[in-house]
């Protein structure tokens, strides 16, 4: 059965605590088909997620070496973890590439969905938010795209050494964007809602950033409960 749209999302142990509380959030508003990449997920979280959608394995060599003061400006932003942290991040332009969908969605898994996605779907280009803390770069944590988009293809074959100038994964796909002038679709905000913007009654996804959001999502469950 061909799939048309879907959503993608990737884990590997250290993160596949927020699996259960991510797809609570998710299906409360939305039924699309659900591909999960497996990063290096526990044995118990891969058999769930087989159980809900497709279970993608992940096996490409990805380099993460930086210079110190990509190293520094990281470690600054995003903890002790940051060479973990790193290596996530540049492989989920790889892990775009393995979408089972004719359309997806991509969402980090520490994005709270409140509502229904559908509108995403009708961007005709790449479509990402804008990053508040940079204004010239792109938040990669959601991003509407197609199965062979070029852009995509791009950054896949980019990041495997391209963490070596970036600090993230966003930065490299923002450098392409701008380098070469390429078309790509904004989203609005309310579709990746940054909480130290504040309060959004108008948000459909919160996207949980950094250790600060993590700790949100541990301890309340989110923004319902706060």
């Amino acid at each position: 059965m061909k799939k048309t749209e879907g959503i993608l999302v990737a884990s590997d142990s250290h993160q596949e605590w927020l699996l259960e509380w991510w797809w609570e959030k998710y299906t409360k508003h939305n039924s699309y088909p659900v591909a999960f990449v497996d990063f290096g997920m526990s044995s118990k979280m891969a058999l769930w997620c087989k159980e809900k959608g497709d279970l993608i394995p992940f096996s490409f060599e990805v380099a993460v070496s930086a210079n110190e003061k990509i190293m520094t400006l990281a470690k600054n932003s995003y903890g002790d973890e940051i060479t973990h942290t790193r290596s996530c991040w540049f492989k989920k332009p790889l892990a775009t590439t393995l979408t089972p969908f004719d359309k997806t969605i991509w969402l980090d898994l520490d994005c709270e969905v409140l509502g229904p996605l559908d509108p995403l779907f009708t961007y005709k280009h790449v479509s990402l938010a804008k990053d508040i803390k940079e204004p010239n770069t792109y938040n990669s944590g959601v991003i509407v795209y197609k199965k062979n988009s070029p852009l995509i293809e791009k950054w896949a074959a980019a990041s495997k050494n391209g963490s070596t100038n970036y600090v993230g994964d966003q930065n490299l796909l923002s450098f392409l964007i701008h380098s070469e002038n390429i078309k790509i679709d904004e989203l609005p905000e309310e579709y990746n809602w940054r909480m130290c913007q504040g309060i959004n009654i108008n948000a459909q996804i919160i996207h949980w950033v950094g250790l600060w959001g993590k700790e949100i999502i541990k301890k309340f469950g989110g923004l319902p409960s706060i």
